[in-house]
């Protein structure tokens, strides 16, 4: 049985009000870069972050896109996003959009941007092929999406140790979104990095 809606509200609630230990705890610098990186974005292109959080993919997505480029976070949790717009208002940065709603049901307008990123946050949505799927529509042709989360590690007696390094409900340890994502799209090419002994 997977995590519920009503679970994920719960968590990020919570973690939303003292978003100084969330960001402490998932500040994951390498693997956050990495994934942005990955776009291949260039200055003034537009970027799409799904579960966008408190932010912390904002600096590595600013410094690429630029001040002309664009960014447009969503997420479903009002605290997590009071966090993003304060660190907004610290950085000054003017060209970031937030979006309150479930990426998973969100519209997005075809061919509208340059890169879509996903970083810790389609474990914890319950539909997240369909939040991948609008993802990919909103995408330009040619261009890239990048998603960073969590899994097993590559090495299973480790796993032994999961309940205590991902006590969250926030995580669905059910899910396997790199199978998922080259079920859902075979002819997509897929290029896989493993990170933290192959648990991200």
């Amino acid at each position: 049985m997977g995590i519920s809606q009503r679970d994920i509200n719960q968590v990020y609630h919570s973690h939303g009000k003292i978003s100084f230990l969330y960001d402490a705890s998932h500040r994951l610098t390498n693997l956050r870069k990495a994934a942005a990186e990955s776009l291949q974005l260039e200055q003034g292109d537009s970027v799409l972050d799904i579960g966008c959080g408190t932010g912390l993919n904002f600096p590595f997505l600013h410094h690429l896109v630029g001040k002309n480029g664009k960014i447009a976070g969503i997420d479903i949790s009002k605290n997590m996003l009071f966090g993003a717009r304060k660190k907004i208002k610290k950085y000054r940065w003017g060209n970031i959009k937030l979006i309150l709603g479930d990426a998973a049901n969100a519209r997005f307008k075809p061919n509208t941007f340059d890169g879509v990123i996903a970083t810790i946050s389609l474990s914890c949505i319950p539909n997240h092929l369909q939040a991948i799927s609008n993802g990919l529509f909103s995408l330009k042709r040619g261009k890239r999406m990048a998603i960073a989360d969590g899994k097993h590690f590559s090495f299973k007696p480790l796993n032994l140790l999961m309940p205590l390094l991902r006590w969250s409900k926030s995580w669905d340890s059910n899910k396997n979104i790199i199978a998922d994502a080259k079920n859902a799209y075979p002819e997509t090419s897929i290029t896989i990095r493993e990170f933290a002994l192959g648990s991200q």
